[in-house]
């Protein structure tokens, strides 16, 4: 798909449903980039009080 058509935020809109009305607890959401674990973890703290619950990004290269 195309840069900036809204991937990332689709994808974290979709776990904050799964999470405030699904019973969701854990999701791990597994990047390739560390520049898109960045992207992401921004998008998370759009919503607020995933912040608190994310857990640290790691390289693992």
């Amino acid at each position: 798909m195309a840069t900036g058509s809204g991937k990332t935020f689709t994808a974290v809109s979709a776990i904050y449903r799964l999470v405030q009305h699904a019973g969701v607890r854990r999701v791990r959401f597994l990047v390739d980039r560390s520049n898109l674990g960045r992207q992401t973890l921004r998008e998370f703290q759009q919503y607020g009080t995933y912040t608190k619950k994310c857990a640290p990004i790691r390289s693992f290269f």
